[in-house]
């Protein structure tokens, strides 16, 4: 009887552990999937207005990280950090972007900003908070976060 018991319990926490890793696994594919779409945008955007540019110095530099990118022109620079996880009061959310705006020349110090990665099936969308308010950060909020270079 106490044996049944063992191989009962043992069958269950076996379970439990395999559907925590399937939804880990999950969750990390629909996090990449989200990321790759967000660097590519962004990526995109940087491309088309580096190749309207003639002279390399003058272009926007871009660097590439395991989890995130760097952007730079003279003496403004986007930093982004992907982070991986659920975020609380997000529906579907699988992960975030951290934005860092930093402008060498400035007084004041870098601005923050935060672009959650959802994921609902096969639908990618990204957030932001605009006040207290989410909204969804579309193609218009991509540019303007490539224009933060040009002003």
């Amino acid at each position: 009887m106490a044996e049944d018991w063992v191989t009962a319990t043992a069958k269950k926490v076996e379970g439990r552990i395999a559907e925590e890793a399937e939804r880990i696994a999950t969750r990390q594919k629909r996090f990449d999937e989200g990321v790759e779409k967000f660097r590519k945008t962004v990526l995109d955007l940087v491309g088309q207005i580096n190749a309207k540019i003639t002279t390399e110095p003058n272009r926007i530099q871009t660097v590439v990280l395991h989890n995130g990118f760097i952007l730079t022109a003279a003496y403004k620079r986007l930093v982004t950090e992907e982070v991986l996880g659920a975020i609380e009061g997000i529906p579907a959310s699988v992960g975030k972007v951290v934005l860092h705006w930093e402008d060498r020349k400035a007084a004041t110090p870098a601005e923050r900003g935060e672009v959650f990665i959802t994921q609902a099936g096969t639908q990618t969308a990204f957030y932001q908070y605009v006040g207290k308010d989410l909204k969804q950060f579309l193609d218009p909020e991509f540019k303007k976060t490539i224009e933060y270079f040009a002003s």
